[in-house]
């Protein structure tokens, strides 16, 4: 059984890998999972010496999850609670359920995770499921009497879970989560390399990528989408036909080591890339044609704010009509509320007017 939780998790993994459900930029660094697995298989070999009630396979479940993804994670941690038990000679379901149950609430917990993560709060309500899971078993079906005794060892669990893992996150956002959030930071500055030799080879290219990027971000942000990625696609998406020096998007995106939501996303808008649009990208492509259709009456000098919204819903009506929707991963009302969010953006076109050359 174990062999066959092992093949099932390896499954999980690849499968992940390849239809992109994996966590974070897991899928381009195998190593994080497929080490922690093998670091937590030997510490698997020197918890089953020890007490069950002392295993600390809560931090392991949270461990393998940040380090793949929420479903691979937990049956990451079911193989080894049951490699354990197996070695321990432990046949108890109840034992597997006390720390599987703590688990599926440490993985929900942490699915996501950045510099805003409440660690501390999360870090107490999932070692309270796990201190609830082992008092309930020691209550109901522990035979002896009970005695303070009997709490000693679960209350050492709750301690070093909590240590590890505090130690464990603070590592993976310090040396995962924060360098790229300063990877996005870095290349969405408008002093950026790039974005200087973007200006300087087009003005108006790089404007439409700077009023894209405005648009786009503020309906990321609405509908609590990706906003680093959406501001990088918004940015660079054409970056290589204003900057000649590369040789297509690809070299691009290598050369300055662009984080893979956003190359995912940029793919996407340059049809290298065929899964079902992400929402990221379905949002761009309106943001992008709008501002192209209010920069074509820019140069008309026209004055269309009387007409602004039947233009805007015109525009978002014949985008719909040309089946952009229908390998979309946005729902009808994420849409609406697109549409209103444009509709409000009547006072920007006199400002796109101001910057046509």
């Amino acid at each position: 059984m174990c062999v066959l939780a092992y093949l099932a998790t390896v499954f999980l993994w690849f499968d992940g890998c390849i239809h992109d459900r994996l966590n974070f930029d897991n899928a381009k660094n195998p190593h994080r999972f497929f080490g922690a697995f093998t670091l937590l298989l030997l510490a698997s070999v020197v918890l089953m010496l020890l007490p069950t009630t002392s295993w600390i396979f809560l931090t392991f479940f949270i461990l393998l999850s940040i380090s793949s993804s929420p479903f691979t994670g937990l049956s990451a941690g079911c193989t080894l609670l049951m490699f354990t038990m197996f070695l321990s000679g432990t046949g108890s379901f109840t034992i597997f359920l006390m720390y599987f149950l703590a688990g599926i609430v440490g993985v929900a917990l942490f699915q996501e995770i950045d510099e805003k993560t409440p660690l501390l709060l999360m870090i107490f309500i999932a070692v309270l499921m796990q201190a609830v899971t082992i008092c309930a078993v020691q209550i109901l079906f522990d035979s002896k009497a009970l005695a303070v005794e009997s709490f000693i060892l679960p209350a050492v669990n709750i301690f070093l879970n909590s240590i590890f893992l505090f130690s464990v996150l603070q590592t993976y956002l310090s040396r995962i989560i924060l360098p790229l959030k300063n990877l996005y930071l870095t290349i969405n500055d408008p002093e950026y390399s790039l974005m200087l030799q973007m200006k300087e080879a087009s003005k108006n290219d790089y404007f439409h990528s700077v009023h894209t990027a405005y648009l786009a971000d503020r309906i990321a942000s609405k509908l609590e989408l990706n906003i680093n990625a959406t501001r990088t696609a918004a940015y660079y998406m054409k970056a290589d036909k204003i900057v000649p020096e590369y040789e297509g998007i690809e070299q691009l995106m290598e050369a300055h080591h662009f984080p893979e939501d956003a190359r995912k996303v940029i793919r996407q808008l340059r049809k290298k890339d065929k899964d079902p649009l992400e929402k990221e990208t379905t949002i761009l492509l309106f943001c992008d044609n709008m501002i192209t259709t209010l920069e074509f009456f820019a140069d008309q000098n026209k004055e269309i704010n009387d007409q602004f919204e039947s233009v805007v819903n015109a525009l978002i009506d014949r985008r719909i009509q040309s089946g952009v929707l229908n390998h979309s991963r946005i729902s009808v009302m994420e849409m609406n509320q697109m549409r209103a969010m444009l509709l409000e953006e009547r006072l920007y076109y006199d400002f796109i007017r101001l910057n046509r050359s």
